[in-house]
């Protein structure tokens, strides 16, 4: 079976207050490993007998929608979506993880996308070069017919704005629902831990309040710790952390422009870098989850 599962988050950065309140939660260092799934269910338990082998003691499962250009409809567990994506991989996954002794971190993921209803679809023959350009010329006279509400043309979740208040409150509105789904899943489930985002990095810079109103919400009907992932290029212009138990970070940090950097220039480089997050950690009284790193 094919599957993603090697990065996660994972390690803790506390300050020696906040690392109570991480024991008070977890019991336990968190070694944990994102597990995104194959393309079709269902799921055998590879992937989690080898994160278990590898003394790993947290997955993160990533259920993902689709916030669509157009409409700014926030689209989930839909048909044609990748399984590993999908509300029953969620419940699979949890199942599995619990079998082999593993806490859960549920991570819900925002793509950016078109809605491609009304697109004719051609069929296509995928061993024949023209067939493919034909499919491809299709969908982008489909495409440049429709009219986008998002801000740009990138199609990080990172970069995603939209132009108007009325469009803001369309997508909050969607998005909301995505959540307060899956975090019901996860209160019924007893998940260890929630995360409400992942490196919404314009709408958690530009919206803090929606992100305030989301951890409230999100702690009506769940009852464990809740966090948020941000980038790494941003964690630190966050004014929302006080709503959350821990500040996640999506630590993509870059240590080195040298081809072959010693050992020593990278954990120099680390150094730097840790202290800084020890400093947020300690600002907030918050201990610093790293959500993703590589």
């Amino acid at each position: 079976m094919k599957f993603l599962a090697a990065i996660l988050s994972v390690l803790l950065f506390v300050s020696c207050r906040t690392d109570l309140k991480v024991a008070e939660h977890f019991n336990t260092h968190i070694k944990g490993l994102t597990f995104t799934g194959p393309g079709r269910g269902p799921y055998d338990s590879t992937a989690f007998v080898n994160m278990a082998g590898i003394n790993g003691n947290f997955v993160a499962l990533v259920p993902e929608a689709t916030v669509y250009r157009q409409t700014l409809q926030v689209k989930y567990s839909f048909q044609r979506q990748w399984y590993g994506e999908t509300k029953q991989a969620v419940y699979e996954g949890i199942g599995l993880a619990r079998k082999h002794g593993l806490k859960i971190m549920l991570k819900p993921h925002l793509a950016v996308g078109w809605d491609m209803t009304g697109w004719e679809e051609p069929e296509v023959n995928l061993e024949d070069s023209v067939s493919r350009m034909q499919y491809a010329r299709s969908a982008r006279q489909f495409l440049s017919s429709q009219e986008s509400k998002v801000e740009g043309n990138s199609s990080w979740r990172g970069d995603f704005a939209v132009k108007t208040e009325e469009d803001w409150q369309v997508f909050e509105k969607g998005y909301i629902d995505f959540i307060l789904d899956y975090a019901r899943i996860a209160d019924s489930l007893d998940v260890e831990l929630f995360c409400v985002g992942t490196e919404l990095k314009r709408v958690a810079l530009e919206r803090p309040d929606f992100f305030r109103k989301l951890a409230k919400q999100v702690r009506e009907v769940y009852d464990g710790p809740i966090i948020y992932a941000a980038n790494w290029d941003s964690y630190d212009k966050i004014k929302f952390w006080n709503s959350f138990d821990y500040i996640g970070v999506d630590a993509y940090f870059p240590l080195s422009n040298e081809r072959l950097p010693s050992k020593e220039a990278l954990i120099k480089s680390w150094e730097r870098i840790s202290s800084e997050l020890e400093k947020i950690s300690s600002s907030h009284q918050r201990g610093i989850i790293l959500t993703e790193w590589g």
